[in-house]
């Protein structure tokens, strides 16, 4: 049955492969699965939950490959990835905002909604936005980046305000989730609500391996359906626990948070907090190193 629209998230476009995977052109393995989504979604509307991007100034290799191979027709909000210092005020310094400019992609934060076949309503939150009742009339489908999870899909010490049975969706009919890569879809048995949180498009780390890409979609008999993506082609290997993947503090991404801090209004301090704040995963040894370097640093100057 004919998709009206399809749903996917953290799809995280970049030049470079990840430390586990074997490819050497990332940018073809990026367009085969993209190929994947083109047909699953057979010229439907397409909702991105955030994280489109892999970082927020993505060089301009991935820019371009990002206009000329991204389906038509698509809708998003951003992820923190997609953000400068996860930021949604400086969405219009990013390859995510250069999208947008462009007409290549609509943003939906700050619950915009797009009408589907005047059948049912999307209505979108970015990063660190809250999320709000939609008003009474079509159904609603949400489209969110926020970290959700369930029993085994999660990782170590995930909050508990933050598992699924505690989000208040009231007013909507599916609800779709970006941020946490491990997959699920939940069907309450009470009411029609259904919980999907997307998960990953590519598998990007070793731990991943075990995991199921897919795509999802809404009908047209209004029913929320699952597709995995075939995965046949990816060549993963084991990562050592020397490399980078593992390691607790990603120093690319570190540094990368802390460019543009001048444009941004930001000073170095203000730069290092937000980006601990933002990553509550990282061990509290890594995070009272940092601090602790931080004010070594100002007590020199």
């Amino acid at each position: 049955m004919k998709p009206l629209a399809t749903f996917v998230s953290d799809i995280h476009l970049s030049l470079h492969p990840p430390a586990c995977r074997m490819e050497e052109d990332w940018l073809s393995v990026q367009k085969r699965y993209l190929g994947q989504l083109k047909e699953i979604s057979e010229g439907s509307p397409i909702f991105i939950a955030g994280d489109l991007f892999d970082r927020w100034n993505p060089p301009p290799e991935v820019l371009h490959f990002a206009l000329r191979e991204l389906p038509e027709n698509c809708f998003a909000v951003p992820g923190q990835h997609d953000l400068l210092n996860h930021r949604l005020d400086q969405m219009h310094r990013s390859g995510y905002g250069v999208l947008v400019a462009a007409g290549k992609i609509q943003d939906l934060s700050g619950g915009k909604e797009e009408v589907v076949e005047g059948r049912f309503r999307v209505r979108g939150y970015g990063w660190g936005e809250e999320i709000r009742p939609p008003s009474n009339g079509l159904p609603v489908c949400l489209l969110a980046h926020r970290y959700i999870w369930k029993e085994g899909r999660s990782h170590p010490g995930a909050s508990p305000e933050n598992h699924y049975s505690q989000m208040n969706l009231s007013g909507y009919r599916w609800a779709v989730f970006g941020d946490n890569h491990k997959g699920f879809v939940i069907r309450l048995k009470f009411g029609s609500l259904v919980i999907c949180n997307s998960g990953t498009f590519i598998r990007r780390k070793s731990d991943e391996v075990d995991l199921q890409p897919a795509v999802h979609v809404i009908d047209s008999k209004l029913q929320f359906k699952s597709y995995l993506l075939d995965t046949s082609e990816d060549k993963i290997r084991e990562v050592a626990e020397t490399e980078e993947e593992s390691h607790p503090l990603n120093l690319d991404a570190f540094i990368s948070s802390l460019e543009g801090l001048g444009e941004a209004g930001l000073n170095f301090r203000e730069a290092v907090e937000m980006y601990v704040k933002n990553h509550p995963e990282l061990p509290s040894g890594v995070v009272e190193m940092l601090l602790h370097s931080l004010s070594h640093h100002e007590n020199l100057d």
